[in-house]
């Protein structure tokens, strides 16, 4: 399998930034109005599936709220699509690498509350701190029997820093700088046939480590067209508390949109994905016959394709958005991603 960020890290981690837009109008430094600053927002947002920050005029707040809803079903091996059902086939499956599980997931559901403020100390320079809410749902299938498990909390908080560069030509070119904190739980249990157990990596609410995230995302705009990119890498610094962390992720986003009016945008997008299996274990994790118990049946590669649109109107904005993959290539066995949906709120003043 390709692993991008094998090759991408030692470049993507000295440049700056995470999750931002192209800036509008950086260069000429006019202090505008929450109505027009929320049209910039509207105008310049990449993706919503990609939680891109903005750039906004100096004093200027910005509290955004975003849900974002992934659905999973059935399991997939490298490229090969196969239910639970006949991977359970006579009770047990075994998968290429020789493991066998006795008992594996056939659905999931997860929802993500991210509630983000930001606020711009100049027309280049923004702060921002992001909380995320998170409730997991599985269904586990054992011979014929299902089970279900659940998880629901805080999970793990964002700082950071962005800036806009002058390059000096019509592109806009804006980085930053995040850093992930470790408050989400790495310790929730549920029920397995009347046993308290540690959940799955999966259905854990955060990483348990502190996280890096450098991005950059230039755009260009033409008349009521506007193209764009965004590449961001997250590297996980060391292992959290049981001696494993989440791998490496990298994501590259291309976008292009169309300016209905003043008040209405269109988007589409391509988010490439690669990220890495979990880099060590949980000791308390003990029961291998689980697929989602086992390290190696995390991390891959993944193609999605986003349609999305936004409405503005005063210093409001709402958006919606829909993503699929078109390609999945995942390690070992774990669940297959169908769609996301994506839903935003935000507001601006000064």
């Amino acid at each position: 399998m390709l692993q991008v960020r094998d090759n991408m890290q030692s470049a993507v981690v000295g440049v700056l930034a995470l999750g931002c837009s192209a800036l509008a109008n950086a260069q000429e430094h006019n202090h505008e109005s929450p109505q027009q600053d929320a049209h910039q927002h509207h105008e310049m947002t990449a993706t919503q599936s990609t939680h891109v920050h903005h750039m906004h005029s100096e004093g200027m707040w910005m509290f955004e709220y975003n849900f974002m809803r992934m659905n999973m079903k059935d399991l997939m091996s490298g490229t090969t699509s196969v239910t639970a059902e006949r991977a359970l086939d006579n009770g047990r499956y075994v998968n290429p690498n020789g493991d066998t599980y006795l008992m594996l997931p056939s659905e999931m559901t997860m929802d993500m509350h991210m509630l983000m403020a930001m606020y711009s100390f100049t027309d280049r320079l923004s702060a921002m701190v992001m909380l995320n809410y998170l409730d997991n749902d599985m269904d586990m299938i054992m011979a014929g029997m299902t089970m279900g498990m659940t998880s629901s909390g805080l999970g793990d908080t964002e700082i950071g820093l962005m800036y806009s560069f002058d390059t000096q030509s019509e592109w806009n070119v804006v980085g930053s700088l995040n850093v992930s904190l470790p408050t989400g739980s790495i310790d929730e249990k549920g029920d397995s046939m009347g046993t308290e157990v540690v959940l799955p990596y999966d259905m854990q609410l955060g990483s348990g480590t502190f996280d890096l995230k450098p991005s950059v995302t230039a755009s260009l705009k033409r008349g009521k067209f506007e193209w764009g990119g965004q590449g961001t890498y997250t590297l996980r610094l060391g292992d959290n508390d049981q001696d494993y962390n989440l791998g490496d992720r990298f994501e590259l986003v291309g976008y292009g949109k169309y300016a209905v009016n003043n008040g209405v945008s269109l988007r589409g997008a391509l988010t490439y994905l690669d990220w890495s299996s979990i880099e060590g274990s949980d000791k308390r994790i003990t029961d291998l016959r689980t697929s989602d118990n086992v390290p190696t049946n995390y991390g891959g590669t993944r193609l999605d394709a986003s349609l999305g649109v936004m409405l503005t109107f005063g210093a409001h904005t709402v958006g919606a958005e829909g993503a699929i993959p078109v390609m999945q290539d995942l390690n070992g066995l774990q669940m297959e991603t169908e769609n996301t949906i994506s839903l935003s709120y935000s507001f601006m003043f000064m």
